[in-house]
């Protein structure tokens, strides 16, 4: 499946803004607490980065999640450039429970390094679009707009909320900003530390 999205930061003021403009006017189709391991191939651990950020246009570059939203847990692999509003997209949904024995098959596999994120999203239908509200702690704030109709364009509907979607660069500064001041890195015991948390 191929998804078109664009993304990009707002401020608390704006977010809470939107959030009472969408109430209104959209459906809201899921509220959840999201915990995503990001163990993609090529993870700088020192640099807390992945290498690839430094390969334009490389449409094999791969992202590995396994991510639990709620109740729900999966798998998912997107394939092309990071930061290309088309990528390629695959998922596979696992049992409730069963995150941290996926994690432990990829760690047997050598996928060790990478971040764990930690949010709570809303998910909104408007206008033939998803539009995801996202809140990180320390009141850090995102939005992305997904085309649901093939035949929409989602910055489109950027520009009538007045919301400015990250540039390529942008999009690469603030990766490497919120993996410094926002997100750990990842080890099985923090993500399992975590998920118990949930429980």
């Amino acid at each position: 499946m191929n998804e078109t999205e664009i993304r990009g930061k707002i401020s608390k003021n704006k977010f809470d803004e939107l959030t009472k403009f969408l109430s209104k006017n959209a459906m809201l189709s899921d509220k959840y607490n999201r915990l995503t391991v990001d163990i993609s191939p090529g993870f700088n651990r020192k640099l807390r980065i992945w290498d690839q950020v430094n390969k334009k246009l490389d449409n094999t570059q791969i992202d590995l999640r396994l991510k639990k939203s709620g109740q729900n847990e999966k798998i998912v692999v997107k394939v092309g450039y990071y930061a290309s509003k088309d990528r390629e997209e695959f998922e596979i949904n696992i049992k409730d429970g069963e995150l941290t024995n996926a994690l432990k098959l990829f760690e047997a596999l050598d996928y060790k390094d990478g971040m764990i994120y930690v949010w709570k999203s809303s998910i909104y239908k408007y206008k033939g679009f998803e539009l995801k509200l996202t809140e990180y702690p320390a009141g850090y704030c995102e939005w992305e707009i997904e085309s649901v109709d093939s035949g929409a364009e989602p910055n489109d509907l950027a520009k009538e909320l007045s919301l400015e979607p990250f540039t390529e660069e942008e999009f690469q500064d603030e990766i490497t900003w919120k993996n410094n001041h926002l997100h750990d890195l990842y080890s099985l015991e923090k993500a399992a530390e975590i998920l118990k948390r949930w429980e």
